[in-house]
């Protein structure tokens, strides 16, 4: 790197994993709010969804749909917005739970994830900080196969 700077300043308490969508814009998640913060072409922050829980990794898949790691929910949630109906102009969230639990056991706390180019999910399941490390190694890494990875599923 040539140049450093301090691209959006004040962003908010936690926050963590910085990811681009779909159309180019950068986003990034609070860990103590549970909030999908999107930064404008002015470096304006807005708040774009809400986990109500603890976010740790998020990433965008190829048709554009945001999934979060979430360690206080122990899932991977497929974040969506949906026009609310009370007028005020404020937007509600709607989450799917993508995966939640292994062979009938829970995960520990979902952390980061990512997608391979064939649409492959695959994310980290360490646990609570603290709980996992070099001194106690049970993480795990998982996959949900793609549609286009010709697998069987996950």
């Amino acid at each position: 790197m040539s140049h450093f700077e301090v691209y959006v300043d004040n962003a908010g308490k936690n926050i963590c994993c910085p990811f681009f969508d779909r159309d180019g814009r950068l986003n990034f998640l609070s860990y103590a709010s549970g909030e999908l913060c999107q930064v404008d072409e002015r470096k304006q922050i807005h708040c774009i969804a809400n986990s109500n829980g603890h976010p740790a990794g998020a990433a965008v898949d190829a048709d554009g749909s945001v999934f979060v790691c979430d360690q206080a929910h122990g899932a991977v949630l497929m974040v969506g917005m949906q026009e609310s109906q009370r007028g005020d102009g404020m937007q509600d969230q709607k989450h799917q739970i993508v995966v939640r639990v292994y062979e009938d056991r829970p995960f520990k706390g979902p952390h980061s994830l990512c997608f391979d180019s064939q649409g492959t999910m695959y994310f980290t399941d360490p646990g609570p900080l603290g709980e996992t490390g070099l001194h106690n190694p049970k993480g795990s890494v998982y996959c949900i196969t793609g549609p286009n990875s010709g697998g069987s599923g996950g």
